[in-house]
């Protein structure tokens, strides 16, 4: 049971994950988060509830519930962690900037120079922006109902890990 269990909770994943990429190349939606939450937690549920509702599933309740978990918590994960692998994070392109630099290195006020305001903010803020989490009135930022939800989640992870808030 369980490794069939883990397979076909692997496999719905999968095939989500290879519908995400595919429909990328034709088109990128604004609110991608919430474009990554339909397809990997919307339709998936819709396709096992027919699966449920019509018999289609031969083994036990059980099972399915194993294999919706699993499917659920792969898919979790990576929802969560898509914003932080679509952009060009800190430590890696400071890793990156090193390794291109060779044996010579680079002082620190070099790695200042070559590290854009744009990639560590401003671009951050748009992409807020688009996924609907803040909204902004000229110069005022602040938190949508879903980016309250968002920040408090993010809160509670990083007091789960033993980080302290409000800092990298």
């Amino acid at each position: 049971m369980t490794v069939e269990c883990l397979i076909k909770g692997l496999m719905t994943f999968f095939s989500c994950l290879v519908f995400f990429l595919i429909s990328l190349k034709f088109h990128r939606p604004k609110k991608e988060i919430f474009y990554l939450f339909i397809i990997f937690i919307i339709c998936p549920t819709i396709y096992y509830c027919f699966v449920l509702l019509n018999g289609g599933f031969q083994q036990d309740i059980i099972e399915l519930i194993v294999v919706i978990e699993i499917h659920y918590a792969i898919s979790l994960a990576f929802i969560q962690t898509y914003p932080v692998l679509k952009i060009e994070i800190p430590t890696f392109k400071i890793l990156s900037l090193l390794k291109n630099a060779k044996n010579t290195g680079l002082t620190k006020s070099n790695l200042k120079e070559l590290m854009f305001e744009d990639e560590l903010y401003i671009n951050r803020l748009v992409d807020l922006k688009n996924d609907g989490f803040i909204s902004q009135n000229e110069d005022i930022i602040s938190l949508k109902p879903s980016g309250k939800i968002l920040a408090e989640i993010f809160i509670y992870y990083r007091r789960l890990l033993g980080f302290s808030t409000g800092r990298g």
